[in-house]
């Protein structure tokens, strides 16, 4: 039921204003001509602003969020936060 929360929360990843929204998925494998080690080797970028979006990670029963700058993760973590709380998760963004 975690994950399905944790679905639930991202919403719509085509909606422009859902902090979780992406266009497309980077690959960044090593080996490949376009490969930087800077990034990580799979992300989730939104053209928009050339940023990697807005994640949830859970680790056991905590919950992460990431984001792409401060702003960014304070919606993120809101959104996350009261969707989960709605849905009766506990939830320690």
């Amino acid at each position: 039921m975690e994950m399905l929360g944790d679905e639930v929360a991202k919403g719509d990843s085509n909606d422009p204003t859902n902090p979780f929204a992406f266009d497309s998925v980077r690959l960044n494998l090593p080996g490949s001509k376009e490969y930087n080690p800077r990034l990580p080797w799979v992300s989730k970028v939104c053209f928009s602003t050339g940023r990697i979006a807005a994640d949830v990670r859970t680790y056991v029963d905590d919950k992460r969020v990431t984001g792409p700058h401060r702003l960014g993760c304070t919606l993120a973590t809101r959104r996350a936060a009261s969707i989960l709380g709605y849905l009766g998760l506990q939830d320690t963004c």
